[in-house]
């Protein structure tokens, strides 16, 4: 059996190597040769929905299922990251209405294209949007961003909570984010960042433990070329 980590760039944190995966149409696997990543630019979860977004992710998504059987084949879905960092806050003073809102019409055209894999017959897993570094326009970085780091991570912190809710329509939420801020300050937990908004690999065998408690028929394929990484992961974990 295989995972599919298909979406923006936080599928990459599935090659258990701090970086970020090649573009599609390339595919990558990283420690375990059974995973793939399939990075399709920066989508977002308001558009998957839609055919010929900006970044044509729903006619990727559907490519790359395609040739993949609900049989021998799990899809996670890693999509929410951008809107929460750079756009849910922003329209909501643009528009004049909650952000609360939005996350809700963000999540429901998300799930539009979850439930269409789920009727296809597949297992499927979604990655929970995580939440960008304690950075703002006094220090700013890299990747386009809105407002503060608290009024991010609240956006953030709702958007999760909303996946976890909807769990009944038949997908499993991969939901980490508790190790990722500070539940009183709403600040973002540094250490687990490589670089402003990439988790690192410190949470990787956690996760991967996750997924086999929740599918337990899901086996792992080493590549023993990468062996000693994930020694020291196992090392670093101990």
């Amino acid at each position: 059996m295989n995972l599919h980590c298909i979406g923006d760039s936080h599928c990459s944190f599935f090659l258990g190597e701090n970086r970020i995966s090649k573009e599609y149409p390339q595919r990558e696997s990283g420690i375990f040769k059974n995973i793939y990543c399939y990075r399709l630019g920066s989508p977002l979860a308001f558009n998957l929905n839609r055919f010929n977004s900006k970044t044509r992710a729903k006619e990727k998504l559907l490519h790359i299922i395609e040739s993949l059987k609900p049989s021998e084949d799990l899809i996670l879905l890693s999509f929410g990251e951008v809107d929460c960092r750079a756009h849910i806050f922003k329209k909501s003073i643009e528009l004049g209405c909650s952000t609360d809102t939005l996350v809700m019409q963000c999540i429901q055209n998300y799930l539009d294209t979850v439930n269409l894999i789920i009727e296809k017959g597949f297992k499927v897993l979604v990655w929970n949007p995580v939440y960008s570094a304690n950075y703002d326009d006094t220090y700013p970085f890299e990747y386009p961003y809105f407002g503060d780091c608290i009024s991010r991570n609240k956006v953030t912190k709702y958007f999760n909570e909303i996946l976890n809710d909807y769990q009944n329509l038949g997908y499993i939420h991969l939901d980490f984010s508790k190790y990722l801020i500070n539940s009183k300050t709403l600040m973002t937990q540094n250490e687990f960042y490589f670089d402003e908004i990439h988790l690192n690999n410190k949470l990787f065998l956690k996760v991967i433990r996750e997924i086999k408690k929740q599918i337990p028929l899901f086996k792992l394929k080493i590549d023993f070329k990468k062996i000693h990484k994930l020694f020291i992961l196992i090392t670093q974990s101990i």
